[in-house]
């Protein structure tokens, strides 16, 4: 099944939430988004979040698919982040979002959304399949965001929390539909029902690649 990608190509929010007074910063890059919308995962410019408690959040539109998909099936999003040092513990809710405006009083429609744990100190992929379900939901393939809200756990013994790095990201869909009833393989159906579970995994749903 022919693929396409979207990147982000536009810096909706840029917010501090946390009370260690870092702004999330772009590094190597102008803006965030272009921090973020290589081909192929760079480490050389990437979006520097503050280790805050509270969350940083950061959202970036998607550009526009090139033909609007038919098909609910093979959509993935795809992100890569880093820790900037060792020490405390960095989480990243990651979620893909349709028609997001700004926080509080704009979200949007909530296409999917997983929980990163515990980012490590090496660029890591993490890749997420939507169930055809959540594919459903999206009615505006030029009207995508990435929102990322960065968590970091402070010490009990008062040591500090460290920042997270916004590497990569892209979401993935098919270029078009198929003519007549499309069957899928095994293999595809393993897919799909490991999109599915992990979609449902508490706390986690999505996995690392290569």
């Amino acid at each position: 099944m022919p693929q396409q990608f979207i990147r982000p190509n536009a810096t909706t929010t840029r917010t501090t939430n946390g009370n260690h007074g870092l702004t999330p910063a772009s590094v190597g890059s102008a803006t965030m988004h272009e921090c973020m919308d290589d081909t192929i995962p760079s480490t050389t410019d990437y979006g520097r979040c503050a280790p805050s408690p509270q969350g940083d959040v950061i959202v970036v539109e998607l550009g526009s698919p090139t033909t609007s998909p038919t098909l609910n099936r093979a959509h993935f999003v795809r992100c890569a982040l880093q820790k900037d040092a060792t020490g405390k513990r960095a989480d990243c809710l990651v979620e893909l979002r349709q028609g997001y405006t700004a926080e509080g009083t704009g979200f949007g429609t909530l296409i999917a959304s997983f929980n990163i744990e515990d980012i490590p100190t090496t660029s890591t992929r993490y890749r997420r399949r939507l169930t055809e379900a959540e594919a459903a939901l999206i009615t505006d393939y030029a009207d995508l965001q990435l929102r990322f809200v960065i968590r970091t756990v402070k010490g009990v013994d008062g040591s500090a929390p460290v920042a997270c790095r916004l590497i990569w990201a892209e979401v993935e869909c098919p270029a078009a539909a198929e003519p007549g009833e499309v069957n899928m393989t095994n293999a595809e159906r393993r897919e799909a029902f490991r999109g599915a579970t992990e979609a449902n995994a508490y706390g986690t749903g999505y996995e690392e690649v290569p």
